[in-house]
């Protein structure tokens, strides 16, 4: 019963810090005034995901070409290793 607290009182604590920070990025008057809810950081990882699904859902894989990445780079060969986590989501 206690290591189940523990489990459920570390869960709200995380979610709870996730809460606070994302209100501290993006905070509800911007909401309130109609501003979209991005950044240029948020827009690179949002276009990675993309990238990552589509190779993965059409070439079984990470890494390849894309004329629409970064005007031509080499999507996954070095600049992803730090965003796989968006990728594989």
């Amino acid at each position: 019963m206690k290591k189940l607290w523990l489990q459920v009182s570390g869960i709200v604590a995380l979610v709870t810090i996730h809460g606070v920070l994302v209100l501290y990025q993006f905070p509800v008057s911007s909401v309130r005034e109609g501003n979209p809810l991005c950044s240029g950081d948020l827009s690179w990882h949002f276009a990675s995901a993309v990238e990552g699904d589509t190779f993965i859902r059409g070439e079984h894989r990470l890494w390849g070409y894309s004329p629409s990445f970064m005007a031509g780079y080499p999507f996954g060969a070095w600049i992803s290793f730090s965003k796989r986590g968006y990728e594989f989501a």
